[in-house]
């Protein structure tokens, strides 16, 4: 466990635990608390996905957010998912240009579920690289900040 800035609370493992295999997404070594000034939620949905945002993992606890087994989830695209709106017409554009320039962003909006279940919800979404440098997906720690 590591401390996060923003808050002072503590990371929990648990958001990187995957209940079948006991270990976090494949692939992902770095300390997310330390990787950027981006907040990392504290007890968050992990979703990771590919450079095609197609999901590679999905956590028990997007399992619990989404209501959405880990099986139904892996080898989809976000979008077929949750629909994402942004509470402002630039803010998508802003996130993405401040996810190229410094690799890390975080904000607010909603996820709305296939269901028709919206949910406010905080996130923090990070570039993941492989060794030479070349971005290989996304990582997302997501939390929600209002009952669902």
């Amino acid at each position: 466990m590591t401390t996060d800035r923003r808050s002072g609370s503590r990371l929990s493992r648990r958001a990187w635990e995957a209940s079948s295999a006991g270990s976090g997404p494949p692939g992902v070594s770095e300390d997310l608390s330390t990787t950027s000034d981006i907040p990392w939620p504290s007890d968050g949905a992990v979703v990771v996905v590919d450079n095609d945002l197609r999901v590679t993992y999905w956590s028990a606890a997007a399992t619990d957010l989404y209501g959405l087994a880990r099986q139904d989830a892996i080898g989809h695209r976000l979008g077929e998912l949750y629909e994402i709106r942004w509470d402002h017409p630039d803010d998508e554009r802003d996130a993405y240009q401040a996810l190229a320039a410094r690799g890390a962003v975080s904000g607010r909006n909603r996820h709305v579920l296939r269901s028709g279940r919206e949910l406010r919800v905080e996130w923090s979404v990070r570039v993941l690289r492989e060794n030479g440098g070349h971005q290989r997906g996304l990582i997302a720690g997501i939390q929600p900040v209002e009952p669902g």
